[in-house]
């Protein structure tokens, strides 16, 4: 018996099977500690997508990310590029370096602090006609411990110098 598939059927099978082979996404998974560094390259194809998550397994500050990408002359393919924490990302590289036959461009994007027990991500997505090389680069460090304030010894030693000058008023009273 010869089965008959509507067209829409087949239109439907067709995008599913190729739907796969357009799509170029990876996930990089990763538990961050204090005082490491993190450094990952990889190669975006066109339509590709990248996302790095990252759980804090103790407090810890990352001052800066850098973001590096190499890619074919011209900027074109490096100006598509997008990166950042929110999804999809708004960051891009503001100045592209040409020489020869070859890009490059390098951006920064400030840290900040994270606790034990957070979670973060990072995202890169494109639109690129050819393969660009990223890399994802930063160091984590201990949080400076919270210094007791200067200021509360001097309130501590005005407010014990007004209570004793107090006392010796009443005293002579």
């Amino acid at each position: 018996m010869m089965r008959v598939q509507s067209p829409r059927g087949v239109a439907a099978a067709i995008v599913a099977l190729t739907l796969p082979l357009g799509a170029n996404a990876a996930t990089v998974n990763a538990d961050l500690a204090a005082n490491e560094t993190f450094s990952e390259g990889f190669t975006m194809e066109p339509g590709g997508t990248q996302r790095y998550s990252f759980s804090v397994t103790e407090d810890l500050v990352i001052s800066r990310f850098a973001v590096s990408a190499t890619g074919p002359a011209g900027d074109r393919d490096l100006s598509n590029v997008r990166f950042g924490f929110g999804n999809p990302p708004q960051d891009s590289f503001d100045d592209i370096e040409t020489q020869s036959d070859a890009s490059a461009a390098t951006d920064f994007i400030e840290g900040s602090m994270f606790e034990s027990g957070e979670e973060f991500s990072f995202f890169f997505s494109d639109g690129v006609e050819s393969d660009v090389g990223l890399t994802l680069a930063f160091d984590t460090e201990s949080p400076s411990p919270v210094p007791v304030p200067g200021t509360g010894l001097l309130l501590f030693s005005a407010l014990a110098g007004g209570a004793a000058w107090s006392r010796r008023r009443k005293k002579q009273a």
